[in-house]
């Protein structure tokens, strides 16, 4: 009885061998599998970094973009009120002399 324990004994630890070693070639390949996720979820979040430092820089040349119009705008708005006193003036200046050229033509007869 004890060498047909031994014997089951035996045949029970190979077994529990054998599983133990499928187990830790089943973790092996599982962590070769994580280890080429984690490789892949790497590289895409440096994509991700990449894309989104390009669209950060876009947005700061559209913000240059953006002033440079503003600039221009004033510019503009600049160039408008100077030739707006410049007509005004011109509008007074006729208004005021143009009576005054036609009393002086009428004076001289002209």
């Amino acid at each position: 009885m004890t060498e047909t324990r031994v014997a089951v004994l035996e045949a029970r630890f190979e077994e529990l061998s054998r599983r133990d070693s499928e187990i830790v070639e089943r973790l092996d390949r599982a962590e070769v599998r994580f280890d080429r996720f984690e490789s892949r979820v790497e590289q895409r979040f440096t994509e991700v970094d990449k894309r989104l430092a390009d669209i950060d820089h876009r947005i700061t040349d559209v913000h240059k973009s953006i002033a440079d119009v503003h600039e221009r705008i004033a510019d503009v708005h600049k160039a408008i009120a100077v030739q707006t006193r410049w007509f005004l003036t011109a509008a007074a200046a006729i208004a005021v002399l143009y009576p005054l050229v036609g009393r002086l033509m009428a004076w001289l007869g002209l």
